[in-house]
């Protein structure tokens, strides 16, 4: 292989070749030397062109080229960073999230379906250090990232190509095994609700509240 994973405690660490973003998050440059990238690791794993970790809460990341399927995500995209496969269920609603395609082809989310299936299942990213607690989603219905739609002001779906700003968010919880997803681009510090999915609820509660369920092994 071209790169390199070690674990210090519960931190891995990188270095090598990131040509296929198999190690590292944001751009494909090499990394000369090691660097902390991801925090509560137990285990890990390398191949010429993807990297895997089981965090130490028992759930699978994979990162890198996926070809041949070799993540075992089952869509065959790769991944920019560190991702592992779930759903995401509403507090308030009880509803699974879609990337709804029957709303156009842009796929904007709604909490709105009771079973999952390729429209209701997203890539969670873990975007690493130095905070590791920011997160994006990638649409296994459009292959898209999540985005705050016209810099948050409309309805986020499941469109955009690549990952920046309004493409990022925080994952906040408390401590009840709830998260919610906290715009942060431009100070806005706003969660997407449930039902608008539009980042503006300046504060938590049961409306911006999400269970996140994994399906490693589906």
């Amino acid at each position: 292989t071209t790169q390199s994973l070690a674990l210090r405690g519960s931190t891995l660490y990188v270095a090598g070749s990131n040509g296929n973003q198999q190690i590292y998050s944001g751009d494909i440059k090499e990394i000369p030397n090691f660097v902390p990238h991801l925090r509560n690791v137990s285990r890990m794993a390398s191949g010429s062109n993807h990297s895997l970790v089981i965090k130490t809460d028992g759930t699978l990341w994979v990162a890198g080229n996926n070809s041949s399927g070799q993540l075992g995500t089952g869509d065959g995209r790769n991944t920019i960073a560190f991702e592992k496969k779930i759903a995401l269920r509403s507090f308030k609603n009880g509803q699974y999230v879609c990337a709804d395609l029957e709303y156009g082809p842009d796929a904007p989310l709604y909490s709105n379906r009771s079973i999952i299936g390729p429209w209701e299942t997203f890539g969670l990213l873990d975007l690493g250090w130095p905070d590791c607690k920011y997160v994006a989603l990638r649409s296994y219905a459009t292959g898209n990232y999540v985005t705050a739609t016209n810099e948050g002001t409309s309805r986020a779906q499941a469109s955009s190509l690549g990952c920046g700003d309004w493409e990022v968010f925080r994952l906040d919880n408390n401590g009840s095994g709830v998260y919610a997803f906290c715009v942060i681009d431009d100070f806005m510090n706003k969660y997407l609700r449930y039902d608008s999915f539009i980042p503006e609820q300046s504060s938590l509660g049961q409306g911006v509240f999400f269970y996140i369920c994994n399906l490693d092994n589906k």
